[in-house]
């Protein structure tokens, strides 16, 4: 399979910025652990779109990515 081009929308991107400085604000290890690990996250998204299962056990590209 082709890997796929991730887009990150311009809220994404806040919404990521906004999450890690507020855990910095408490634990900048912390905030850069789970930074590093959505990046990963989505990384491995675009080479395997359906490595992921919801909570309900289906295939889901996006649902939820484990660290």
């Amino acid at each position: 399979m082709k890997p796929l081009k991730l887009i990150w929308t311009e809220a994404a991107l806040a919404d990521l910025r906004d999450i890690s400085e507020y855990i910095a604000s408490r634990n900048v290890r912390a905030a850069r652990k789970l930074e590093d690990a959505i990046l990963a996250c989505a990384d491995r998204l675009t080479q395997h779109p359906l490595m992921y299962k919801d909570r309900t056990g289906e295939w889901n590209a996006g649902s939820h990515c484990p660290p």
